[in-house]
């Protein structure tokens, strides 16, 4: 098989697993799964609320003999769910005596999937979940950047 057939078999099995009416089926599997108990241990199945997404690029191993790396678009979708632990501040001193807040902010990340971005090149794609107060902390822009950087920061 040569590349280009091959990446054409990628290209098509990419379409078929992000095409939105495969979803139902996919979900009603995962959920079929999890009353089996057939998940791996400690596994719990949620499905997020949508926030935002950061789209960025990420640098993929082209060869490993020629250690040659490329750019492959990336995208982190900012969710939220009630399961992951709150976010917490705690009140501190600033080095210059003023007063300020050290926070917590918990997350989780799903494992790397594949899918297409609307030109249909291949993308990375992570879902990095918060707690569901974090979402009313956006209006503030600094927050905002905050929540995204610990996202980048997390893959």
């Amino acid at each position: 098989m040569d590349k280009t057939d091959f990446r054409d078999m990628l290209g098509d099995y990419v379409d078929e697993i992000s095409d939105p009416k495969h979803k139902p089926e996919m979900q009603q599997y995962l959920r079929q799964m999890e009353e089996q108990g057939d998940l791996p241990p400690g596994t719990k199945l949620i499905q997020p609320k949508t926030g935002y997404c950061i789209k960025t690029t990420v640098k993929k191993l082209a060869s490993e003999r020629t250690k040659s790396y490329f750019d492959q678009k990336c995208f982190i979708n900012i969710c939220f769910h009630e399961s992951v632990e709150k976010a917490a501040k705690e009140p501190c001193l600033r080095p210059d005596g003023s007063r300020g807040f050290n926070w917590r902010l918990p997350y989780r990340v799903s494992k790397l999937r594949h899918d297409q971005d609307a030109s249909k090149a291949m993308v990375s794609t992570y879902d990095v979940v918060f707690h569901e107060e974090v979402q009313s902390y956006l209006v503030y822009p600094e927050f905002q950047k905050f929540v995204s950087d610990t996202a980048l920061d997390g893959i």
